[in-house]
């Protein structure tokens, strides 16, 4: 249940009280919380030492955003996710992000295991992220994570999980779409190319509706990525890449708010986005951009 949408079956006082039940909660636990997430971003990962091991590919990161701090990703959908809040970063949505940051125990002594990532925003606020394969969802798996949702959330804390795909054939997190548009900005990462030409081609952008593949035929393909990962422009990178698209010179807070937002369907724990449009959401997750 959304904190902001309350049951409509229920009394309107019994919403109101839980509503403020749950905002008193989640301010006494504030300063808690934040101060144990600014020592787990001050300590080592914390490594996970139980359950099956399985073989999975190993991805080695160099975030220049956090001083060329070194990041181990594990499998295709955590390498996604990196490069995601990498590009977040670049954009200044986000502030700072760790994999494997400390134990559930610590919070909460019902809980077992170590989650993903932990991520703080510009704004201050900070998410738990679980990120999973929809092929190692089970209902087992599902049901504990349903567990650790809601123990969180009574803390105050925002629980998402990214996954390639949802179980139940709405949009996902880290979909392919995802999967392409961030390796394609991480390459253009890697790329050379001068702030004045990256700043040519954002005074292209912004003066005159421009495609992509406008710029592609002025610039070529290199040089194109290398600004679109600096900012020269922007598209969603939840939608398949469409070179005739007309390019933004900003990026728009709805697009970064989907991968932090989750869905408020009673029963249901997997994540489209259907308050995205909220204009809470929207206060909240407003960042200027110039």
């Amino acid at each position: 249940m959304n904190l902001y949408e309350p049951n409509p079956r229920r009394n309107i006082w019994e919403n109101i009280e839980e509503i403020n039940t749950r905002l008193i909660t989640k301010s006494r636990n504030e300063g808690r919380i934040e101060t144990y997430f600014e020592n787990a971003f001050a300590t080592k990962p914390v490594r996970k030492v139980k359950g099956k091991s399985r073989p999975t590919q190993r991805y080695l990161l160099i975030n220049h955003f956090e001083n060329n701090k070194e990041i181990w990703a594990e499998g295709g959908n955590e390498l996604t996710a990196v490069l995601l809040l990498m590009h977040l970063q670049s954009l200044g949505v986000v502030r700072r992000f760790k994999f494997q940051p400390f134990n559930f125990y610590d919070l909460d002594e019902a809980l077992e295991g170590v989650p993903d990532i932990l991520v703080e925003m510009s704004n201050g606020r900070f998410y738990v992220v679980e990120v999973k394969a929809r092929r190692y969802i089970t209902a087992e798996v599902n049901e504990k994570l349903n567990q650790i949702d809601e123990s969180l959330k009574s803390l105050g804390i925002d629980y998402l999980l990214w996954t390639d795909k949802d179980k139940y054939g709405r949009t996902n997190k880290l979909n392919q779409n995802v999967w392409r548009n961030v390796r394609t900005i991480h390459r253009g990462w890697l790329i050379g190319i001068s702030r004045e030409l990256v700043q040519c081609i954002f005074e292209k952008v912004k003066s005159e509706p421009i495609t992509f593949s406008d710029l592609f035929g002025e610039f070529g393909w290199d040089l194109c990525i290398a600004a679109w990962a600096r900012g020269a422009f922007h598209l969603k990178i939840q939608k398949e890449f469409d070179e005739k698209k007309i390019l933004s010179p900003r990026y728009s807070s709805l697009d970064t708010a989907f991968f932090f937002s989750k869905n408020a369907i009673v029963g249901s724990w997997w994540g489209s986005l259907e308050s995205v449009g909220s204009e809470i959401l929207h206060e909240e997750m407003e960042l200027n951009h110039e």
